[in-house]
């Protein structure tokens, strides 16, 4: 089969996929040939962004039921970056940030999902330094919610694999190096990557052939990885640099 059959053949669903760091991987997926299908709350914005390049699927986060049942059908890939910008109360993270998360893996089950999801959150979660104190008070007890909802994905029994991404920047991709550390590292403020980095390390993920991975991402020192230098920090499976 030829890569352009084989990526018609896929369905990659994309949650979180018309903004910020989810709408770059979505655009890069594009460009890949493959198919991809959006899950958003605001079917008119995802359309003036994406037009008819992408499927559309309407999916609010916070009302769990047959649009996630809708969204997951024929899925062959998952991404899961979606987030609530800026400040929020407990019960809208809660409701978004962890029972959305609740609701994809329920739907995922429902429709005998057996390819890779790809839950992207941040550096840090598992450490209480002072910037995870203060995310906790922007989105109220959102570090423990973040939390809740990857024991959900690690206890799901599904190929899950975390890619936690430094304070994110809109700067072009590959200006400079990065690092891979395999698992949860301590967050601080100095740290940052842009989002098209993590967009293109999202997606080796996604195409890693190992099962579980837990990685942080950050910029480094040295040259810009292209996509097999990229595949190789990320199944190296100890901390690596492109130095």
């Amino acid at each position: 089969m030829t890569d352009s059959k084989a990526n018609k053949a896929r369905l990659i669903l994309v949650i979180g996929g018309t903004s910020g760091t989810g709408k770059l991987v979505a655009e890069q997926l594009l460009a890949r040939g493959e198919r991809v299908r959006l899950g958003a709350r605001d079917l008119e914005k995802a359309r003036a962004r994406f037009g008819d390049k992408a499927e559309l699927v309407e999916l609010d986060l916070t009302r769990p039921g047959e649009a996630f049942d809708r969204a997951l059908e024929g899925v062959t890939g998952l991404v899961f970056t979606a987030a609530i910008p800026g400040a929020a109360g407990e019960a809208l993270v809660k409701s978004t940030e962890y029972g959305g998360v609740v609701a994809t893996v329920d739907a995922a089950h429902r429709a005998g999902f057996s390819g890779r999801l790809v839950y992207m959150t941040a550096i840090g979660i598992h450490h209480r330094t002072f910037k995870m104190r203060m995310l906790g008070l922007l989105k109220w007890n959102g570090v423990h919610w973040r939390q809740e909802a990857e024991r959900a994905l690690t206890e799901s029994g599904l190929d899950v694999a975390i890619v936690r991404a430094a304070r994110l920047t809109d700067s072009p991709a590959g200006q400079s190096g990065l690092a891979v550390v395999p698992g949860d590292i301590p967050s601080r403020f100095g740290p940052v990557v842009p989002r098209a980095d993590v967009a293109r390390v999202i997606l080796a993920t996604l195409e890693a052939p190992a099962p579980l991975r837990d990685l942080c991402v950050y910029t480094d020192e040295g040259t810009a990885p292209d996509d097999v230098t990229l595949q190789r920090l990320i199944q190296s499976g100890s901390p690596a640099t492109t130095r």
